[in-house]
Order: C-alpha cells, then sequence, then structure tokens
C-alpha cells in the first residue's frame, strides 16, 4: 500500500509488560534522513496525558473479544493478568507511558513497509489519515490536523479534555503553527460562507432575536448573512437593535459634545484630523482587550477600522441608517441648520446633546433608533457663538416650548468644550481649547456661558499626518489632548455612582417651610388686629348713633366696615386692613373736625 501522509506512533516501553522497545527520537532523526520525506513534524507525549474512561472502555473490549476467542479456561480476570502482568488496564485518571508521535508527508507515494523499516516499527504503527464522518481526511487537511495533534489542539482533544502540550514540543521542519492557524482560519471563512449560502428564514430569526436580546451587533449579524438576505430583513434587524439599545444597553453617566471650529471658513483647517484624533483617543477607553487597543491605535479612518466605537453620521436622510450603539458620534462639516435637518426639530437637538441624556427614539429612514453615544463631535465653519445662536433661534412649525433666551441657555450648557484651530499662517494653526466652567461648578449660581480656556498649542494636522502613522501619530494625538483627557476623567469622577455612594453620608437637601406655615404667625397677628379694629369701629359707630339721636338733621353718616375672608394670603389680607385702617381714620377726623364744629352749643 502506498501512502502520501502518514502518521508514527510508538511506545519506549511496552505499556502491557513495561519492555523496553528499542525506540528513541534517535529513530525519528534516522528516518527523516530520508529526502523523500518533504515535510514533517513530531513529539513526544509523557506521563502528563492520562487515559480517559474511553480508553479504558476500548482496551477492556479489545481483551475481552481476545479472551472470547481464544475460548480460555480461567476467569477473565485471571487471563488479563497473565496478558498484562504490569497491571497497566488503561485505567481512566491514570498516566500514560511515553510514546511519540510522528507526522510527515510524502510527494509522491510510499510503501507502507517501507515507511515501517526507516523508523524501525511494525507496520500497525504506522496510520494513514482517520476516516471522519465516512469520508477520509486528505492532503493538507488530514497533514495539518495530525501536526496539531501532537500538541492536543484539536477540537476532539479539547471535548474529551485531554491534556493540552505545550507547541514547544513539537519539532519540525516548517513553521507548522503559522501553517496550522492559516488552515484553520480559511476553514472557518469557507464555513461561513456555506452556512450564509444555506441560511433559512429561521436562521435570521435566531439572529434578529440575538440582535434585539443579546445584544448582538448589526455588523455581525450582516456578516452571517449573505447581503441579499440581510437586505430582504433589513428592517426586521434595526428594529431589533434600536430595541436592544432602548430597553437593555446602559446610558452614558453623562454626554459630553465638543465643537470644532476654525476662523477661516476656506476649509484645510483640519477640523476633521483634529476631530478623528480626539475621537481615537476618547475610543481607546472602550478597548476590551490589547488587540481591540491595537486596532484603535492603528485604525484608519479612511478604511473604517474605528467602526465599532466611532460612528460618522451621513446626510440628514440616512444620518442614523447604520448607527450601532458606537459611543462616539461624529458630525463632520455641518452647519446649524443642517444639524437641525437632521435631527427634524429643536427639541431632538435638544435630547441629544443633553448633559443628562435620558433615552428617547430618533425616527428614522427605516424605523426608530435609540442613541446611546457618551461623546458628540461636531465640526462646521460657523464660530462657536454662531452655531449655537441659530440652534438657539431656529424653531420648527408648532415648537414653543421656550423663548430664544430659554434656548440660548439651555444650548450654553449641553457643550463641555470648543476647539478653535486659529489659522493664521497657511498649514499651521495656533488650537485653543476651551472648557465649560459650569460642568464643574457646584454651587447654584452656575454660569455656563463661561468657557475657560485650557490650553494652546502650534500645530499642523496636514504635517503630523504626511509625517506620522499608526502608533507614532497615535502618540502625538495621545500628548496633544492629554489635557481634554485629565478633564474628562474628573468629570466621569464626579459622576461615578462608588464616589456618590462613599463620598456622601447625610442627606444632600433640606425641607422648607410652607407658605402655609410662613403665613401662620402673621395671620393670628391680622386676627388681633382686626379684633381691635372692629372694636374701634364700634366704639366710633357708637358716637355716631349718639350724634344722631341728639342732631338728627345734622347727622346723616353711615359707615360698614368689611370683613374679609381669612384664608386669604396674608398679603391680600395686610392690603386689606391697611384700608380699614386708613378709612377708619377718615371717619375720626369728621366727627372730630368738621360736624363737631358747626353743632349748635346747648
Amino acid at each position: 500500500m502506498r501512502i502520501r501522509i502518514f502518521e508514527v506512533v510508538q511506545y519506549e516501553n511496552n505499556p502491557d509488560t513495561g519492555e523496553s522497545l528499542n525506540f528513541t527520537e534517535d529513530n525519528i532523526t534516522s528516518a527523516v534522513k530520508h529526502k523523500t520525506i518533504k515535510q514533517w513534524a513530531y513529539g513526544r507525549h509523557d506521563e502528563n496525558e492520562v487515559y480517559t474512561s474511553e480508553d479504558e472502555e476500548h482496551f477492556l473490549t479489545a481483551r475481552k473479544a481476545e479472551y472470547e476467542k481464544e475460548e480460555a479456561e480461567e476467569t477473565f480476570g485471571e487471563w488479563l493478568r497473565t496478558r498484562v502482568p504490569s497491571g497497566n488496564y488503561r485505567k481512566a485518571g491514570t498516566g500514560k507511558c511515553t510514546h511519540w508521535h510522528f507526522v510527515g508527508r510524502c510527494d509522491d507515494g510510499v510503501e507502507l513497509s517501507s515507511i515501517a523499516k526507516w523508523f524501525g516499527v511494525p507496520e500497525s504503527c504506522v496510520h494513514i489519515p482517520s476516516e471522519e464522518k465516512d469520508k477520509k481526511k486528505r492532503g493538507t487537511d488530514a497533514f495539518l490536523d495530525m501536526v496539531a495533534y501532537i500538541c492536543h489542539d484539536t477540537p476532539s482533544c479539547i471535548l474529551k479534555g485531554k491534556y493540552r502540550y505545550p507547541d514547544s514540543i513539537v519539532k519540525s521542519n516548517f513553521d507548522w503553527r503559522s501553517e496550522v492557524d492559516n488552515y484553520r482560519n480559511k476553514k472557518t471563512k469557507l464555513q461561513s460562507q456555506r452556512q450564509k449560502y444555506s441560511a433559512t428564514k429561521y436562521d435570521v430569526y435566531d439572529l434578529v432575536n440575538a440582535v434585539c436580546y443579546d445584544g448582538m451587533l448589526l455588523k455581525d449579524a450582516k456578516d452571517s448573512l449573505t447581503f441579499a438576505l440581510y437586505q430582504k430583513y433589513q428592517k426586521a434587524f434595526q428594529a431589533a437593535r434600536a430595541e436592544y439599545l432602548y430597553k437593555t444597553a446602559r446610558m452614558p453617566a453623562t454626554r459630553k459634545t465638543f465643537y470644532i471650529t476654525a476662523n477661516s471658513a476656506q476649509g484645510g483647517e483640519g477640523k476633521t484630523l483634529c476631530t478623528h484624533a480626539i475621537a481615537r483617543q476618547f475610543a481607546k477607553a472602550y478597548a476590551k482587550d490589547d488587540a481591540e487597543l491595537e486596532k484603535i491605535m492603528t485604525g484608519s479612518f479612511r478604511n473604517n477600522d474605528l467602526s465599532d466605537w466611532i460612528y460618522e453620521a451621513g446626510d440628514s436622510s440616512i444620518a442614523w441608517q447604520s448607527y450601532d450603539g458606537q459611543p462616539i458620534v461624529i458630525f463632520n462639516d455641518i452647519k446649524a441648520t443642517d444639524f437641525m435637518a437632521i435631527m427634524k426639530s429643536r427639541r431632538n437637538v435638544k435630547n441629544l446633546l443633553d448633559e443628562f441624556p435620558d433615552k428617547y427614539m430618533l425616527n428614522v429612514k427605516f424605523g426608530q433608533v435609540c442613541v446611546t453615544a457618551e461623546y458628540i463631535l461636531i465640526n462646521g465653519i460657523e464660530d462657536f457663538d454662531s452655531f449655537k445662536y441659530i440652534l438657539s433661534s431656529k424653531k420648527y412649525k408648532g415648537e414653543d416650548d421656550d423663548t430664544e433666551e430659554q434656548a440660548r441657555k439651555q444650548f450654553d450648557r449641553r457643550f463641555l468644550g470648543e476647539i478653535l484651530l486659529d489659522t493664521k499662517v497657511i498649514d499651521d494653526a495656533q488650537m485653543q481649547i476651551f472648557i465649560n466652567r459650569g460642568w464643574f461648578d457646584a454651587s447654584s449660581n452656575v454660569d455656563y456661558r463661561r468657557m475657560e480656556e485650557l490650553c494652546r498649542m502650534r500645530i499642523s494636522f496636514k504635517n503630523l499626518i504626511q509625517r506620522a502613522s499608526g502608533k507614532s501619530l497615535d502618540t502625538n494625538e495621545s500628548l496633544m489632548f492629554q489635557p481634554v483627557i485629565d478633564k474628562v476623567k474628573a468629570l466621569d469622577d464626579m459622576h461615578n455612582d462608588i464616589h456618590k455612594e462613599t463620598e456622601f453620608t447625610e442627606p444632600l437637601f433640606e425641607f422648607l417651610p410652607t407658605q402655609a406655615e410662613l403665613d401662620a404667625p402673621k395671620i393670628e397677628q391680622l386676627q388681633q388686629m382686626k379684633t381691635d379694629i372692629i372694636s374701634e369701629i364700634q366704639e366710633v359707630q357708637g358716637k355716631i348713633r349718639d350724634l344722631e339721636r341728639q342732631y338728627p338733621e345734622k347727622i346723616g353718616y353711615t359707615y360698614c366696615l368689611d370683613t374679609p375672608d381669612m384664608t386669604l394670603s396674608y398679603d391680600e389680607l395686610k392690603r386689606i386692613y391697611d384700608k380699614d385702617k386708613d378709612l377708619l381714620q377718615s371717619i375720626r377726623d369728621t366727627l372730630d373736625g368738621k360736624i363737631i364744629e358747626v353743632m349748635p352749643i346747648v
């Protein structure tokens, strides 16, 4: 039998009797001198590898078949002890005897007997690729699978819990690890392609549920299906993602909005490059591992490498079309009127830029979306004050929620920072970074209009991009925006839940007296005033009645004082009683003056 791919497995000592089989590494080094073997790899398995229950069952079944075939008179146990005097019955959990695995590949077929002679082993120790699912593995697939088995790095070994040998035990005449990894990657991609084209509507439903309830990203769902099939169910996927973001995803403690502009409207100042640079630095905080951090540090915006963390909004019709819950959103080269058109209303703009955002749904072309981003980065040609003025003055039909001045104050507090590129020289800019001090002011009289300069530097973004890339570019950008990162960290610490729970142990509020409680002692005083006034009125009315009786033709004066409702407020009561006092004094003046003077002396 002629074979091209083979495996040699041999023990150093007989596992049943313990006798030497005269097989060492020398047998292998001697065999590989045959130039017919083009690629080879081998390794030594020691006592770290143990027998499994499957090994034990297989051993006893084989021996039982031999026992029954011989029709021996002794019991199976007695017979087994004579055949395996060392007592090595392949018991599960016991260490295996030291043995070697060699895998070879030849360009042309070689007789199995010749291979056995090269290694000095029986022909039964030379194995050809095993059958898998009734189909023999052949060629590179079989060869690389057997090579990976040398250190037990195969799915079946992992499933059976076999001891994983380090890669270092494998000796070879080629880069076996690289070839095995490449082979597996290609195999995975091929399987993925096959699954794409064989997907049913029930597979689509499973993916939609995974997006809705498990947080699967839209891009991952899209990669799992053909483009045509994903497009067919696009509405369902986007609705599922919106549902997850609205009901399950967490909102940031604060939403930080930055506006990037230049003092020139000619373009080319570096606004977009500056926006990308600071976005990259913010994105690094969301890397889950070193691989993701490496991708962020070296990824290209041009090639969409950072789309897992940064979303660049499109025009008004498809601005949120592909939003997938990214923590950073960029609006590139946009005017205030365009921004309002994208968001459809000023109320939506205020919700999006809110310092403490709540979850809400935005209408998009194919349904709705919930924005969960922590950072909103906007760059445009309008100066910062003009941009905010237009946002506060522009109203849509039916919007009368606040005045222009109220809207301006609300937009003042919605921006954490401004970055201004002062282009005094061509391709050379003085960058100033401003921070809204109101965000860090804990007093009751907060002024959000105060933008304080954080730092300034001279920088040419065009020159930076031309001279640096990858990690060197990231290093420059990191140093450039470190003051901003530090401010953001300080802000996050202020709103950190742990910080809030540990720092404050007393209530952060106090109860104030109600208006009724404030009025109570005053009203009591007014009640006494009312009693006094009534007594004085009665006294005056008595005088009037006496004069009427004495001079009926002279006195025709009558008076009735109002009695107010005591449930009125203190101020209202006070006005009534003050008026009554004035009227009472007028009556006294009349009685004591004019009328009395004209009375005849008796």
